[in-house]
């Protein structure tokens, strides 16, 4: 869920291990992408622009099978476009958590199985009900 302030989103993010994973740093940020899709050309990769990331926890313990809550609050820059969507273009907004594991390259052991964990994701300019 997340809860707008001013011009900071506060919100939780909730980690749930499907095994074994060594201790993790947990980390959020706000992601930009704005995605075209003309309606008479190809449309092109979509835009992405990832903003500061925010250090939430360091050497946080996740047992197997156990929900962890994170909360946090992210700052959201006063001049961002909300997210918007037009004849040729969008523009979207997402909250992303990410996880990174002790003694680990990736960003995600077997136990997961993704490149990198999205466990929050919404739209930081519309209240959550």
């Amino acid at each position: 869920m997340i809860r707008l302030g001013r011009s900071r989103a506060r919100a939780e993010v909730e980690i749930t291990p499907r095994g074994e994973v060594p201790e993790a740093d947990v980390g959020v940020l706000l992601q930009r992408v704005r995605a075209s899709h003309p309606l008479e050309r190809t449309p092109g990769q979509p835009q992405i622009l990832d903003g500061r990331t925010v250090q939430l926890d360091k050497g946080l313990t996740l047992p197997p099978d156990v929900a962890t809550t994170v909360e946090f609050s992210i700052e959201i820059p006063a001049d961002a476009d909300p997210t918007s969507e037009a004849v040729h273009s969008s523009l979207t907004w997402f909250v992303q958590a990410r996880i990174l594991y002790k003694a680990s390259t990736a960003t995600c052991p077997s136990a997961c199985g993704a490149s990198s964990c999205s466990a929050v994701r919404g739209d930081p300019r519309r209240a959550a009900r």
